[in-house]
């Protein structure tokens, strides 16, 4: 079930290890989806109930990638 007392944790833009990522929101029946363009062609998904962890979430998943790419 959706956490609509968690809408205060979104955030329009993410920075991760000093980079600027625009976070796009999108509202479902069920859940919530965000998600950022990273690189030319990939693309950070993630689904969930909770807007506070997701952020977290894909703030790890960020910083995960840039670090692989190094």
């Amino acid at each position: 079930m959706k956490n609509s007392d968690s809408l205060n944790y979104f955030r329009p833009v993410v920075t991760v290890l000093g980079f600027d990522y625009q976070v796009a929101f999108e509202e479902f029946r069920d859940y919530y989806s965000i998600s950022v363009e990273f690189k030319e062609n990939h693309t950070i998904t993630i689904p969930g109930f909770d807007l506070e962890e997701m952020m977290e979430q894909l703030k790890r998943c960020i910083q995960t990638y840039i670090e692989e790419d190094e």
